[in-house]
């Protein structure tokens, strides 16, 4: 058997061709490495980098913005960018410094 984490094998399930997969033309213990698949459950999965909760709460502040139909031209608006920030401050994580 390929040690572990060698040359990756070249897996085919396309239908284009014979199955090449573990217990079909290789090994059934037969692994990638972990930077070469696809993440199956919780024990493999990392945030890198690591994000904050305040930057959690940016990302969505700035997601709701950019759904609202008019914020293309809201953002440039000085009453309606004065309403966003408002309404950001009415979360916890942001601050006035936030928005500077």
């Amino acid at each position: 058997m390929a040690p572990p984490f060698a040359d990756p094998p070249r897996f085919d399930n396309s239908g284009h061709g014979p199955l090449a997969v573990p217990g079909f033309g290789f090994p059934l213990e037969q692994e990638l490495h972990p930077e070469d698949r696809f993440t199956h459950g919780v024990r493999e999965w990392f945030q890198e980098p690591n994000i904050t909760a305040r930057e959690l709460a940016m990302l969505s502040f700035m997601d709701k913005i950019t759904d609202k139909t008019t914020w293309s031209t809201d953002v440039f608006d000085d009453k309606a960018t004065s309403q966003l920030y408002q309404e950001a401050l009415r979360s916890r994580l942001v601050s006035p410094q936030t928005w500077d």
